[in-house]
């Protein structure tokens, strides 16, 4: 993995954005992502989770509710 922005391949977490109905996943360093903030993009960390299987390179897949 490495930065969206910069290209470090170091500390770096998983940020999810939204636009408009879509969610867009980025991965960033801590610099790129206050970076991305200062010009008005709102990127929340991504869950634990979806962080760890995007490591792992795992599909991933929607959550269905229980019925």
């Amino acid at each position: 993995m490495c930065c969206a922005g910069c290209g470090r391949s170091s500390d770096l977490r998983l940020y999810e954005i939204q636009i408009g109905n879509d969610v867009e996943r980025r991965w960033w360093c801590l610099e790129c992502r206050f970076s991305a903030r200062r010009r008005g993009v709102i990127a929340d960390p991504a869950p634990a989770w979806i962080e760890r299987a995007a490591l792992r390179r795992l599909p991933l897949k929607e959550l269905v509710p229980a019925h």
